[in-house]
């Protein structure tokens, strides 16, 4: 889409669920205004767009207000800046991913007076080409944060409380995978206050891990977007977490956009206690399939699943 992939302006916006991606512009453009904008992100993907992931936008010759709360969202592979939010007191970045952005993971977008900042908690910043970056000071009020990787992971911004660099872990972070691996030591380091869906402590960062599971099953394609009669390829990992031995079958499908579906062979297989497996799955398209989003289910009976999408154009 040209320009923003989705423009807020005035209060009580809230975005759940969803992707923004590949957008001309922005993910997300938040204008601040006199009114006192608000807006709600949770569990939002903001990835692949030209401009920044979520921006706060000042109108001009106005005294910027915005009020913007961001819990467990990502924004990644972005031309510009990750998250980039006013640090007007009044705005949150918290358990949320900013990484393998062409610019900032998280810069501040100059509020209305110094020594106003932008909470940030407990958020993983990780290969952007800078970490946290302070345009004033005082911009920000950071908590347990893991900053890592980045080509400069701070610049004139202080590490702040319970600060952390540490290599996390992730699934597969050069295809744009950035969920915790089950080893990952940002697993359970989160706000201690709050439980995750498993009933733990709170993972850093945009996805928590799943911990109830026995085995953990992810799939990465190796591209988001795939043509006619091309052979694409998804990554499964399987980690068996439980210490047993067992025998199981992989399977896979992959759902056409119009019906029916594409069903590769199921796979036997053997784990041992605390195994770790990685497969390739090689599916051709073809040539007469038609258009639009595939999605790529892979599971193991009764034990995991996991499913991701693919564009075919």
């Amino acid at each position: 889409m040209l320009g923003a992939g989705l423009s807020i302006a005035g209060q009580g916006a809230q975005i759940e669920d969803c992707v923004i991606e590949e957008n001309q512009g922005a993910g997300v453009s938040i204008w601040r205004d006199p009114d006192t904008t608000t807006a709600t992100l949770r569990r939002v993907l903001v990835r692949d767009n030209k401009g920044s992931g979520v921006t706060t936008t000042q109108v001009a010759r106005r005294v910027p207000q915005a009020r913007v709360d961001i819990r467990r969202c990502e924004s990644t592979g972005t031309g510009r800046d990750g998250f980039r939010l006013a640090s007007d007191g009044r705005s949150r970045l918290v358990l949320s991913t900013a990484a393998g952005n062409g610019a900032a993971g998280v810069p501040d977008a100059r509020g209305a007076t110094d020594n106003i900042f932008l909470a940030l908690r407990w958020c993983l910043i990780s290969g952007n080409d800078t970490g946290v970056h302070a345009l004033q000071s005082g911009a920000f009020r950071t908590t347990s944060c893991n900053v890592w990787d980045n080509r400069i992971d701070r610049y004139r911004a202080p590490a702040g409380e319970g600060h952390l660099s540490l290599d996390p872990i992730l699934i597969d972070p050069e295809r744009g995978d950035h969920r915790l691996h089950p080893d990952s030591p940002l697993v359970d380091a989160g706000d201690p206050d709050l439980i995750d869906p498993d009933g733990t402590r709170a993972d850093i960062g945009a996805w928590p891990s799943d911990q109830r599971l026995e085995i953990a099953l992810f799939a990465t394609p190796d591209t988001r977007r795939a043509f006619t009669g091309q052979t694409t390829s998804v990554t499964r990992r399987i980690f068996e977490r439980a210490g047993f031995a067992r025998e199981t079958t992989l399977h896979a499908t992959l759902h056409l956009p119009e019906g029916g579906a594409l069903r590769p062979a199921p796979r036997p297989l053997e784990l041992a206690p605390l195994e770790q497996i990685v497969l390739r799955d090689s599916l051709q398209i073809p040539f007469d399939a038609p258009p639009g989003d595939y999605r790529y289910r892979t599971w193991l009976p009764t034990l995991a699943s996991d499913s991701t999408a693919v564009l075919l154009e």
